[in-house]
């Protein structure tokens, strides 16, 4: 989406990233435009972990993994382990 769609939707968000190219460039180009108490989605994250491990060393990339859904039917039952993320 163009950045100025993005910068005009009303929030809360949910982002759901299906993307298995360029990640790191996908989830940056969102962050910019998500905030607090917005929710990112990284599905199929364990194919993606080198991407994810490296985006979430960027001190800037504010989120935390929200485990009140990743673990709702046991410990990261779900095709996004440890990636259904709330910005803070």
């Amino acid at each position: 989406m163009p950045a100025e769609a993005l910068a005009a939707l009303p929030h809360p968000w949910l982002a759901i990233e299906d993307a298995h190219e360029n990640v790191a460039g996908v989830l940056g180009y969102l962050d910019g435009f998500m905030e607090a108490g917005d929710y990112l989605i990284v599905e199929d994250s364990e194919m993606k972990k080198r991407e994810l491990a490296q985006i979430f060393s960027d001190s800037g990339f504010s989120y935390r993994v929200d485990s009140r859904y990743t673990d709702f039917f046991g410990r990261n039952a779900t095709c996004a382990p440890d990636s259904i993320l709330k910005k803070v």
